[in-house]
C-alpha cells in the first residue's frame, strides 16, 4: 500500500458514499464523473481492496467501504479544522463560528460568555442558532453545539464544560399552606410554573405502532423515510432516468428536540398539542411508498407525500399507480 495517498482520493470515496454514483458524486463535487471514477480506481489499487462493486444500479459499497466511511468522514472533518484555522490571517483568531444552543441556555448561559470572548478576539464573528432541536454537525449546520447531553456520534468530539444547577424553588408562605413535597409523585398535587404558556404547542409522536409514546415541549419534529429500510433498499429496480440510484441512506431518520434517531421502516403517527385542542396526524404505508416525511416546524403541520429533502425527481415506473393516503384527526386534548 502507498505510504501517502492524496486528501481528493478520500474526499470523491465520501462523496461516493453519499450520492452511491460517480455522476452524483462529480455533482456534489464540482468536477467530473471520469475524475471521480479515476480517484476511485487509484484509491482501491494502493488500498488493494475492492471498495465498491459495479452494477448496472450504481456502485454498491463492500464491508470494506462500510469499514472505511467512519475514519473517511472523521479525515473530512479535520481537513474541514484545518481549512478553518488557516483562514485565519496572520495568526489572529477570526473567522464565522456557527454556535447552536438551547434557548434556555442561550438566554441564561451563553451572555455571560460571549461578551468577554467578543471583548477578546474582535475579529471573530458569532452566529447563535438558538433552538430546542439538536443541529447536525456532521452536516455543518453549526460548528459547535452546546448541549445538556452527550452526543452519540463517534465523530464528534465531546467535552463536559460546566454544570448547570436546576431545582424546584417555593416561597416560605406556599410551603406553609401546601406542604414540602418529599418525592417527585407530591407534585402531582402542587401548583407548577414553567415554561409552557398558553399557545405553545407540544408534540408527541411514536415512529411505528409497535413503539411507545415520546413527548417533548419543543416545536420542531420531522420524520423523513428514504427508501424501504430493507436488505435491498438500494437494488437497481430503484434506478432513475440518469441510470442511478439516488437513495442515500437506509430507512428513515427522526430529528426531534430528543436527538437523532435512525432504523428502518416508520409507520408514524404525530400530535400536536395546544391549550385543550390536539391535532394528530399520520400517513397510510409511509415507509412502503417512500419517500415520505412528516413533520413540524414552528407553528406548521408538513405532510410530505413528495418530500423535499429527496435528493432525485420523484418518478413512476412505466405502468406504475400509486394512491397516497392520509389521516387526521383533532378533538379535545383530554
Amino acid at each position: 500500500m502507498a505510504e501517502s495517498l492524496s486528501w481528493n482520493l478520500y474526499r470523491s470515496f465520501i462523496a461516493v458514499m453519499r450520492e452511491g454514483s460517480l455522476s452524483g458524486a462529480a455533482r456534489s463535487l464540482g468536477t467530473t464523473q471520469p475524475t471521480v471514477g479515476r480517484h476511485i480506481v487509484t484509491l482501491e489499487e494502493s488500498l488493494g481492496q475492492t471498495l465498491f462493486l459495479r452494477s448496472q444500479g450504481g456502485l454498491l459499497p463492500t464491508e470494506t467501504a462500510r469499514a472505511l466511511e467512519g475514519q473517511a468522514a472523521e479525515m473530512a472533518s479535520i481537513a474541514a479544522s484545518l481549512e478553518r484555522t488557516a483562514a485565519n490571517r496572520g495568526g489572529e483568531i477570526g473567522g464565522v463560528v456557527r454556535v447552536t444552543a438551547s434557548e434556555i441556555v442561550g438566554v441564561e448561559v451563553l451572555p455571560a460568555i460571549v461578551a468577554p470572548l467578543r471583548a477578546a478576539y474582535p475579529r471573530l464573528q458569532l452566529e447563535l442558532v438558538l433552538t430546542n432541536r439538536p443541529q447536525d454537525l456532521l452536516h455543518r449546520e453549526a460548528d459547535i453545539a452546546i448541549r445538556m447531553f452527550r452526543p452519540e456520534q463517534t465523530q464528534l468530539i465531546a467535552r463536559r464544560v460546566g454544570r448547570v444547577e436546576v431545582g424546584l424553588h417555593a416561597t416560605p408562605g406556599y410551603l406553609a399552606r401546601n406542604g414540602t413535597p418529599a418525592s417527585a409523585p407530591d407534585l402531582e398535587r402542587h401548583s407548577l410554573i414553567g415554561f409552557d404558556v398558553p399557545g405553545r404547542t407540544n408534540l408527541m409522536w411514536k415512529v411505528d405502532e409497535h413503539r411507545d409514546w415520546r413527548s417533548s415541549g419543543g416545536s420542531e419534529i420531522s420524520i423523513y423515510q428514504e427508501s424501504s429500510g430493507g436488505e435491498h433498499w438500494d437494488s437497481p429496480n430503484h434506478m432513475n432516468a440518469h441510470n442511478d440510484v439516488p437513495l442515500r441512506r437506509k430507512g428513515y431518520t427522526c430529528t426531534s428536540p430528543l436527538g437523532n434517531e435512525t432504523g428502518a421502516r416508520a409507520s408514524p403517527t404525530l400530535c400536536v398539542a395546544a391549550d385543550a385542542e390536539r391535532l394528530s396526524v399520520s400517513i397510510d404505508k409511509f415507509w412502503q411508498n417512500f419517500p415520505k416525511s412528516l413533520s413540524m416546524v414552528g407553528n406548521t403541520l408538513q405532510i410530505g407525500l413528495f418530500p423535499g429533502e429527496y435528493p432525485d425527481t420523484i418518478e413512476l415506473q412505466p405502468g406504475e399507480r400509486k394512491t397516497h393516503r392520509f389521516c387526521l384527526s383533532t378533538g379535545n386534548r383530554a
